[in-house]
């Protein structure tokens, strides 16, 4: 976590350590950052990572949506997942990002549940194979449930090559 005030090359520091890492390394590098306003889904940092390794805009059809997710998925889980695993990973990053067909009818509290749990599994994933670099800027305006979700992450892949670089005010 690296703490400072406005304008002292927080970002700038995450970016150069971020691409000093990350050079010539197949390293995965997922990229958000926490919003002061305008965004309601408290996820919205991860669920730009995602859409930047997806090459996908925000704005995306839903259909262009789910192609890309299924498809990080099945990168990250490798060949030996389930179908079931690919779809309840892929199901719950679609509600991470905000795009799940079925909002409506869900429980609030399952859902977060399982955009947690899609999110420390595909991350897993991944980490099997090579190192993540998780980068959040202005974490301080994260929404707690954020919080949350990263601090499970550290905790439930310890042992994993995962490194989450963080600016903060």
């Amino acid at each position: 976590l690296l703490v400072g005030d406005t304008g002292v090359g927080k970002s700038r520091l995450v970016r150069e350590a971020a691409s000093r890492l990350a050079a010539g390394r197949d390293v995965v590098v997922l990229d958000g950052r926490c919003l002061p306003y305008g965004e309601a889904n408290v996820w919205w940092p991860l669920a730009e990572a995602l859409y930047g390794l997806c090459q996908l805009e925000a704005t995306a059809h839903p259909d262009k949506v789910r192609d890309g997710l299924w498809a990080a998925t099945a990168a990250a889980l490798g060949d030996d997942a389930t179908a079931a695993d690919l779809e309840r990973v892929a199901a719950g990053l679609r509600i991470l990002v905000g795009r799940d067909p079925d909002a409506d009818g869900r429980d609030p509290a399952r859902a977060r549940e399982a955009a947690v749990d899609a999110f420390v599994t595909f991350v897993e994933g991944h980490a099997r194979r090579r190192p993540v670099l998780l980068v959040l800027s202005d974490i301080h305006w994260a929404d707690p449930d954020l919080l949350t979700l990263v601090e499970t992450l550290l905790v439930r892949l310890a042992r994993c090559p995962v490194v989450v670089m963080a600016t903060a005010r």
